[in-house]
Formats: structure tokens, sequence, C-alpha cells
């Protein structure tokens, strides 16, 4: 019963009828009838402290507040990079900006880097990732999703987009295959502004082309760039969890 206690926190509502015993309107120790029908006054942990919720949710709407005055404050449309995932990851958990190992992808981030306002990945299994997210690596290509599959990966990754950037003009670049911004493009609203200048260009070409729209570092002011949102705390834990 011990251990049972140690999960569980005495009843504070709805009292039981007084013990027959000792006449006690609510659970007393010592009580053999008390003791017997113990469970009775019993409940299951609450979970995590409700003030600890709110500071969180509480950061939460503040990061958020913090970066939409970000953009709002830069007077001109957001510049917004997709960014493709690769076949190619480190063996071991890693946020998005690291995991991904292939040329083709450290060259597209290295480009993105000082010109555009905020950067995400198009994962095929995790749809629209911020560059600071931490995954799990993993093994799923676009292409081998169904038809539907696709099409609702598309919907999904252009619906997370509208709300991060409800209410701002966008300027948004595909830094992927054609493949992945075929699925999202089309759900986007007609009044973003969207290019794919990697489109139709082999790994070479794609290699090649990032490299020359490099060029030199353009000096126009910018919001900051990396990571892509603010990072929050983590949810607060249930005590003993």
């Amino acid at each position: 019963m011990d251990s049972e206690v140690g999960q569980l926190s005495l009843l504070e509502t709805d009292p039981l009828p007084p013990c027959s015993l000792c006449r006690s309107p609510s659970f007393r120790a010592g009580c053999v009838r008390c003791e017997s029908r113990r469970w009775l006054f019993l409940r299951p942990r609450p979970p995590p402290q409700m003030d600890a919720i709110n500071r969180w949710w509480a950061a939460r709407e503040q990061a958020e507040a913090e970066r939409r005055a970000r953009l709002a404050g830069l007077g001109r449309p957001v510049r917004v990079a997709l960014l493709g995932c690769g076949k190619a990851k480190l063996d071991r958990p890693a946020p998005a900006a690291q995991l991904y190992t292939g040329s083709l992808f450290r060259q597209a981030l290295r480009y993105s880097e000082q010109r555009f306002d905020e950067r995400y990945v198009l994962s095929a299994l995790h749809g629209l990732v911020a560059l600071e997210k931490e995954m799990e690596p993993y093994e799923l290509a676009l292409k081998s999703l169904r038809r539907r599959e696709r099409e609702a990966w598309g919907g999904r990754v252009a619906q997370n987009l509208v709300a991060l950037f409800a209410s701002f003009e966008v300027e948004l670049t595909f830094l992927c295959g054609h493949d992945y911004a075929d699925e999202v493009r089309w759900h986007l609203p007609p009044t973003w502004q969207v290019s794919e200048p990697l489109r139709g260009l082999g790994l070479g070409q794609r290699m090649a082309t990032l490299k020359k729209l490099a060029g030199p570092t353009d000096t126009t002011p910018r919001a900051q760039c990396s990571p892509s949102k603010t990072v929050l705390p983590p949810l607060p834990r249930c005590e003993g969890a």
C-alpha cells in the first residue's frame, strides 16, 4: 500500500459517509476500518502543477510574440527557405541542421544562412521541421509514399507554413527537389511569391547553382536567420516521473 500511496493522493472532494468504526468523516490513519477502505480515499496523482504548465505556455506565447514582432519589423516580405532533407544522416539523434550530412543539404544550409529570415527542412517523415528540432535518424523518401499520402503530407506542410506566417507577405524559396516542392506549392496562398532555383537540375548542377547563387554576401538587413524559432523550455514533468 505504501508504494500505492506514493503514486496517489488523498481525495479532497466528494467525501464518503463517516467511518462506521471511528465515525471520522474522512480518512483517519490507525483506524482499522479506514485502513481497509483506504483505496476509496485515493485518486491518481494529478498532472504537472498548473502553475508550471502555465509558465511553459506563457514562455511559448512570449517566444512566438517576439518572433512575430521581429518579422513585422523587417518592413518587407518575410524571406523563407525550405531545404530538402537527404538520405545521408548521422547515426544518432541530432538537431535537423546537423542530422543531414549530404553535400547538397550542407551547401543549401550554407547558402541560406545569411539570405533568409527563417529556414525549415522538408522531411518526408516529419513534414515541416525547424532547424533546431532534435530528431532520430530515419529512412523514408517521399516518393515511397502513396499518391494520397504525398498529397496529405503537402497539405500539412502548407498548413503549418500558413499558420507560421499568417498576416505576413512571404517570399518562399524551395531549395529541394521538385517532388517535394510540387506537393506543397499548390496548397500555398496565391499571394505568396514562390521560387525554385534548383528545379530541373541534377545533383551536380544543383551544387554549382547554390555556389553561384551564394556569391557575395547580401548586406540587406535581415532578421536573425538561425534557429528558425526561439527554442522553448521543455514541458514540465510530473513529480516522481
